[in-house]
């Protein structure tokens, strides 16, 4: 996930973002490329708690500066409201449930439309009808040729997915 999200860089071979070459860019190159192609969904929701749930969305807007202000708001409702968060805007991090802030941090996630997304254990913290919820809207967005790449433990991710690798350590 780091190589494709470009936080890590390859020893070897070759990674293609939007059809461009990731190697041997430089890092606000880099960042640039991942603000504008990829989004992320973190185990650990990295939510700023000093900011309510719109606000951290917008953060992921403002650093897009193709995305114009006017837009931020119906962006925000939409995203919110896709995950059953409709109302919740002015709340703080401290003052939802964890699957409420993996949810903001979903909705984070989708805010500058990615081509890519990648989520790390994206319904660890919801209840089965919003884990089902979530899982949907990814299919959706992959069924518009988004790509969403999940690493999980959850076996009802498997329904959702059109391909399943599976990892396990070898020692040796």
């Amino acid at each position: 996930m780091n190589l494709i999200g470009l936080l890590d860089e390859a020893d070897s071979g070759e990674i293609l973002i939007g059809g461009e070459a990731a190697a041997g860019l430089a890092s606000d190159e880099r960042a640039y490329m991942r603000m504008r192609h990829i989004g992320f969904v973190f185990q650990d929701h990295y939510l700023n708690t000093k900011l309510n749930a719109a606000e951290n969305i917008i953060l992921a807007m403002k650093i897009n500066k193709d995305i114009p202000r006017k837009e931020y708001g119906e962006r925000i409702g939409k995203l919110l409201g896709m995950f059953g968060m409709g109302g919740m805007e002015k709340r703080y991090p401290g003052e939802l449930s964890g699957g409420e802030q993996q949810r903001v941090c979903i909705a984070r996630a989708l805010a500058n439309d990615p081509e890519i997304i990648l989520a790390d254990e994206p319904t660890g913290n919801l209840d089965s009808d919003n884990e089902r919820n979530v899982l949907s809207h990814l299919k959706a967005l992959s069924g518009k040729g988004k790509t969403v790449i999940a690493v999980t433990h959850n076996e009802v991710m498997k329904e959702y997915a059109d391909e399943i690798f599976y990892l396990e350590k070898i020692s040796g």
